[in-house]
């Protein structure tokens, strides 16, 4: 029964999708969210309309990324700063796996938890190896505006998966690594964006950067 409503509000959403795309002006796109770091399915975007306030959803193209392996790819974010806003990076916490690992400095033996974390830090190796080893996470929580945007991950969650499925493997992980953005102040016709999500993949890292206004598609009116 569960599955034939799911298959039945399937097509419910698939007819609805095109009446709206019959009956919206051409000034009106509907964008499908491809990505778990934002609740939705689909938004449905004003074209043309620049964001002019924060925690605005607006989708935007990301061009050429060589991380992505695309040519240009549509993003959904979170508007998270404005032209002119104030960038600051900080020490903080770095999350896996929905839980917080803190600086670690002790040089007694790690916990698995704990050598993954620090492994995931620096580079694949052993864990008595690590032990000797003093980590300490630096300029990785992100501040736009006086608000905190996020923590830039060490490497990608493509990269963590490896580790825990292979956790004694020796492999730096040169093409997941990921680094902070370091700016002081957005640019004219330049935005932040983020979502609060721990793996998402937005403005904190200097492999995506600011979003220039030209790339821009719109602003979200309505989501679902």
């Amino acid at each position: 029964m569960k599955k034939k409503n799911k298959i039945i509000a399937g097509i419910l959403i698939i007819f609805l999708l095109g009446i709206f795309a019959w009956v919206l002006p051409t000034k009106y796109e509907i964008v499908r969210n491809y990505s778990e770091s934002l609740p939705y399915h689909f938004v449905i975007v004003k074209k043309g309309v620049v964001p002019n306030k924060r925690d605005q959803v607006f989708v935007f193209y990301v061009r050429n990324n060589e991380m992505l392996g695309v040519e240009k790819v549509k993003f959904i974010k979170l508007v998270g700063g404005l032209p002119g806003d104030i960038v600051e990076n900080k020490g903080g916490n770095v999350f896996f796996d929905k839980k917080i690992y803190p600086d670690i400095k002790k040089p007694k033996p790690f916990t698995k938890e704990e050598r993954f974390y620090i492994a995931s830090l620096i580079k694949l190796t052993h864990p008595e190896e690590l032990q000797k080893k003093k980590i300490k996470i630096e300029d990785r929580e992100i501040f736009v505006a006086g608000k905190s945007i996020g923590v830039v991950k060490p490497f990608t969650k493509k990269f963590e998966d490896f580790v825990q499925a292979f956790p004694n493997n020796e492999y730096e992980g040169k093409n997941y690594k990921l680094h902070p953005l370091r700016i002081k102040k957005i640019g004219e016709h330049q935005f932040f964006a983020y979502t609060p999500h721990k793996d998402s993949f937005d403005s904190r890292y200097k492999e995506i950067g600011l979003i220039n206004e030209k790339d821009i598609i719109g602003v979200a009116v309505f989501a679902f």
